[in-house]
């Protein structure tokens, strides 16, 4: 995560046009990293490097299902790409 984050910083200092709202060093912190730890498996992520420099992240969620607090499940059947 640390890697993608910092790849969000440079790109948010030369192109702040390029970032949106799911890619911002913030939400990669908060929500991705959160949601990552809780869903595990169906969050894909790839890296891409030039040498040592990650230049490129691709990052699926995938359809999964949750178990809710009331021991309830939902099967989660949408999936996204960031």
């Amino acid at each position: 995560m640390e890697l993608m984050q910092d790849l969000a910083q440079r790109v948010t200092a030369v192109r702040p046009d390029l970032v949106n709202s799911d890619a911002s060093l913030g939400e990669l912190a908060w929500i991705r990293g959160k949601g990552h730890a809780r869903e595990g498996g169906s969050w894909v992520r790839r890296l891409w490097f030039s040498g040592d420099v990650l230049v490129a992240w691709g990052w699926v969620v995938l359809p999964h299902r949750v178990t809710r607090s009331d021991g309830t499940v939902k099967d989660v059947t949408g999936a996204g790409l960031s």
